[in-house]
Order: C-alpha cells, then structure tokens, then sequence
C-alpha cells in the first residue's frame, strides 16, 4: 500500500539525538544494505521505494524491479526520515536520505528520487543504470517476467559482497510455496521470479 510511507525503512525511527546519546540516531543500524532481486509494486496515491535514515546508512540496489500504479501521483525512489536541516543544533550531526547507489534495475518511467516538496539529502548515484518502462514487465499475479520484457536475462552480477549470498529460492504462487531459482537463459532474470 503506498499510502503509507516508504516500502524499505532502513537505520531506525528519527529521535533528534545527539552523537553522545545511547538512544535514537547513535544506536540505529549502520553500514550497507544489499538489496538484490525483488520486485516492488507500489499501489495507492503516493509511495517511496527506499528510507535511509541518515548517511551513515547505505543501499546497494540491484537486479530489482520497481513498478508504480498509475495511481501513484509521484513515484519516489526514497523518502526523508527528519528535517534536521531545519534544526540549528542538529543539523550538524546528522544528515538524512543515506547514500543509495543504484546497479542496473527496471523502473516505472515516472521515477523520481522524491517528491516536488520533500527534497531528500543524501546521494544517489546510478540513474543512468536504470531500465525504464511504462508497462510492468513481469505478471502482476506471479511476478514472472513476461516473455520478451526487458528484464529476462539482463541481471548484473551479484556485487563482490554478496557472492557467498546468491539467491538460491523463489516464491511459486501456483503452490504457495518456495521453488528452487535455477537460470534460464544466458543471464539471471531481474526481479524476485525467474522466467
């Protein structure tokens, strides 16, 4: 449901902190967040992919799909966790949006980093590795990817950091249960279900 914040919330709930504190912002999850064949769709009036609540939080994303009903007024890859840049004291602790770098992903063509009125600090980097299209190249019911999509076998490979993480699994609608994820092709699939 996008109507209720961001898909992926990662570091922890906003507290205005100080780096001293052992509660709040000192205390949430830090490091890379490795974010690998999914597929994300987003229903409702507004949806977010991604929360990264400060830059000492980071997301590696690849080999994903990111799909926005057309009733989603703006389609969002991340959302901001707190306006610290509005606070006199702790705008020099903390700066939300993390750093979110992008590998190659299929994307709904209306894709933004936010909306027009909540600019999200942090970086991005990747854009140019998206694939984008209008419609959603995998079956809505199954998440399989539709024959001639641009999604069957054109997933990157794994990064370094995951090579002892592979996806071994997938979920089979037909049976309500886990599959074994065998490549079918000359490359993995990009999204959650291989064709």
């Amino acid at each position: 449901n996008g109507d209720e914040g961001s898909a992926i919330h990662y570091g922890g709930d906003h507290y205005f902190a100080k780096p001293t504190d052992l509660w709040g912002e000192p205390t949430f999850r830090k490091g890379t967040l490795y974010f690998y064949n999914n597929t994300v769709v987003i229903n409702g009036t507004s949806g977010q992919v991604f929360q990264l609540s400060t830059t000492e939080e980071s997301a590696q994303v690849w080999n994903n799909v990111f799909y926005f009903a057309p009733t989603v007024t703006y389609p969002s890859l991340r959302a901001s966790s707190a306006d610290y840049a509005s606070s006199s004291e702790f705008k020099n602790y903390w700066t939300s949006g993390g750093n979110l770098t992008l590998g190659k992903n299929w994307s709904s063509t209306t894709l933004a980093d936010s909306d027009p009125w909540h600019t999200v600090p942090g970086t991005v980097t990747g854009w140019s590795n998206l694939i984008k299209g209008t419609t959603l190249p995998v079956d809505k019911n199954t998440f399989i990817p539709t024959s001639g999509s641009p999604v069957v076998d054109t997933a990157q490979a794994n990064l370094t950091a995951v090579t002892a993480y592979p996806v071994q699994y997938q979920y089979d609608v037909s049976t309500f249960s886990v599959k074994t994820r065998a490549v079918n092709g000359a490359a993995a699939d990009i999204g959650a279900v291989e064709r």
